[in-house]
């Protein structure tokens, strides 16, 4: 028999996904969070992340008045032009988040799994990288018969 092709019958892509979009390399403890928090400081991943996390309470609120609150605070800290958070505009444009006054919860769904895909892609890989330069260098350091100082983690 011949090869089984990457993609259903007919189609030259893969299919499109399903929210939400399952992100197994991500972190899933909460020191793994508190690591993954404190690398992203002051990187451009810290807004993706902050974003990430602020709409994730998308999915536990309770009432119509909830929602409203939570959808004017993330376009006042990501929405608003020439904030310090604000998202890109070629990230708002290619989801049709056009209209800052119009977003929807289905547009925060949709601008969180582009963000967390960014941070599984790209971020994750570089924390992991990181952390794992670090718990090399501490070991060789404890090896060594005169400790020099722990070198500063590279920001």
């Amino acid at each position: 028999g011949g090869a089984t092709p990457p993609y259903p019958s007919g189609t030259t892509s893969a299919p499109a996904p399903s929210f939400p979009l399952p992100l197994p390399l991500l972190p899933k403890t909460k020191s793994q969070m508190s690591k993954m928090r404190r690398f992203l400081r002051g990187k451009t991943g810290e807004r993706n992340w902050l974003f990430w996390m602020d709409a994730e309470r998308s999915k536990y609120c309770a009432s119509p008045l909830d929602q409203q609150r939570l959808l004017r605070e993330l376009r006042e800290r990501y929405l608003r032009a020439g904030g310090p958070l604000e998202l890109p505009a070629e990230t708002r444009n290619s989801l049709g988040v056009t209209k800052v006054s119009k977003l929807t919860l289905e547009q925060v769904e949709a601008l969180q799994h582009t963000l967390a895909m960014g941070l599984k892609e790209y971020w994750w890989p570089r924390f992991l990288l990181h952390f794992q330069y670090e718990q090399d260098t501490a070991a060789i350091l404890s090896m060594s018969p005169n400790p020099s100082p722990q070198p500063r983690p590279v920001r």
